[in-house]
């Protein structure tokens, strides 16, 4: 997904944040609040965490191709290596996550 909508005002997204979180404020409960603003704060730092990820790899690869002018030992091969490993990791954290969507629904039977 690409999003052109972030070149616009700051601002913007400042004020529709304040203006959803008094209006979710009057809808709903002090317990919904917080299981809600929690389930946000998990999103944000989802995406964080990604985004740093993704910019310590780019700085890596960055780093190998600048090699001669920075003595950086990083080579594209390593990097790879790690990208092999984090998708291994992802494919495991899809497969724990189905085992507990099964257990829960059997739960819930």
């Amino acid at each position: 997904m690409k999003y052109d909508s972030f070149l616009y005002n700051p601002k913007t997204y400042t004020l529709a944040a304040l203006i959803i979180g008094y209006i979710l404020i009057e809808e709903l409960t002090v317990d919904d609040q917080n299981a809600v603003g929690n389930w946000l704060m998990t999103i944000g730092q989802v995406l964080d965490g990604n985004a740093a990820i993704a910019q310590a790899i780019q700085n890596k690869i960055d780093a190998s191709q600048n090699n001669n002018n920075n003595g950086n030992n990083v080579n594209n091969e390593s990097i790879i290596n790690c990208i092999k490993e984090d998708k291994k990791t992802i494919n495991e954290l899809r497969e724990m996550i189905k085992k507990i969507e099964k257990r829960l629904d059997e739960l819930s039977r």
